[in-house]
This record gives structure tokens, sequence and C-alpha cells, in this order.
């Protein structure tokens, strides 16, 4: 039984379903159509910033 739908998956599904679904909804099957850029932090909230902050402590 799960070999018979691994190859209905396999030959069926993956091979015609997937394109026809596809070339059926278009641009729209690509549902990600525009990556956003995140917002800049700043420097003091990064951890080379922070680095920067830190005092030096000398050992004497």
């Amino acid at each position: 039984t799960i070999g018979l739908g691994l190859l209905f998956d396999t030959l069926v599904v993956r091979s015609f379903m997937t394109p026809s679904i596809a070339a059926l909804l278009g641009r729209w099957f690509w549902w990600p159509n525009m990556i956003h850029s995140r917002p800049t932090v700043p420097e003091a909230h990064t951890r080379q910033g922070a680095r920067r902050i830190q005092p030096h402590l000398h050992r004497g």
C-alpha cells in the first residue's frame, strides 16, 4: 500500500499535477513575491558595536 502511494505520488502528482497547477496559478504559484529587507539595527545593538562600547579593563 505504501509502495503504491509512493509510486502514485512520484509518477502522477509530481509529474503532472504540480506543473499543471503551476501553469494555472501563474505568478500566484510563487507566493513570496518580494523579499523585504530587514530594518537596520543601530550599531550599539550589534555584537561588534557592543564590544566597541565596553571599556577595556587593564589588569595591573
